[in-house]
C-alpha cells in the first residue's frame, strides 16, 4: 500500500466514523443533523463507498438523541418503507411538537 493508497483508506475510515457515530445535537435544528448525514453519506458515496438509502435512513434513526425515543420506537416499528423524504418529514414534525410541548413547559 502506498502513501496515496493509506491517506484515502484513512479517509474512508475517518468518514465512515462521522457518519456511522453522528450525533443528535438537540439545540440544533432537525435539518442540521440531517444535513450532517446526508452530507457524509454523500462525501462516502464520492470516495467510493457503497451506501444504500436504507443505511442512510438507519442512521438518522438510531443516533436520534434519547429524548426522541418516542420518534425512533415509530420508526423503527414502521411496517412500510422509510425513505430520506419520509424520515426528514417525519423528524421536522417531530421537532414541531417538541418545541410545542417545549413552549407549554416553560408557560
Amino acid at each position: 500500500m502506498d502513501i496515496y493508497e493509506k491517506s484515502t483508506y484513512i479517509n474512508q475510515i475517518t468518514l465512515k466514523q462521522q457518519f456511522f457515530g453522528f450525533k443528535h445535537d438537540t439545540t440544533q435544528p432537525i435539518q442540521s443533523y440531517i444535513t450532517g448525514i446526508t452530507d457524509l453519506a454523500t462525501q462516502l458515496k464520492g470516495i467510493g463507498i457503497k451506501l444504500n438509502e436504507e443505511a442512510i435512513v438507519d442512521v438518522l434513526i438510531f443516533n436520534l438523541d434519547k429524548s426522541w425515543f418516542v420518534i425512533c420506537a415509530s420508526l423503527t416499528a414502521a411496517q412500510f418503507y422509510l425513505s430520506i423524504a419520509n424520515i426528514t418529514g417525519m423528524l421536522l414534525n417531530e421537532e414541531s411538537w417538541h418545541r410545542e410541548l417545549s413552549s407549554k413547559e416553560t408557560a
